[in-house]
């Protein structure tokens, strides 16, 4: 009976686990394609 209780919290904690995942990319994807247009920016300014 101790296996059903735990079974919920394991679940929760799993799905938690993959929203923070997708979260994470959700943030970090346009942050990087947005450094590297950043880059490419400043190299056209500066380096002609």
């Amino acid at each position: 009976m101790s296996d059903q209780v735990g079974a919920p919290a394991a679940e929760t904690a799993k799905s938690s686990s993959v929203l923070l995942v997708v979260v994470w990319l959700w943030v970090t994807a346009p942050f990087v394609y947005g450094i590297y247009e950043l880059t490419l920016t400043v190299r056209k300014l500066f380096l002609k």
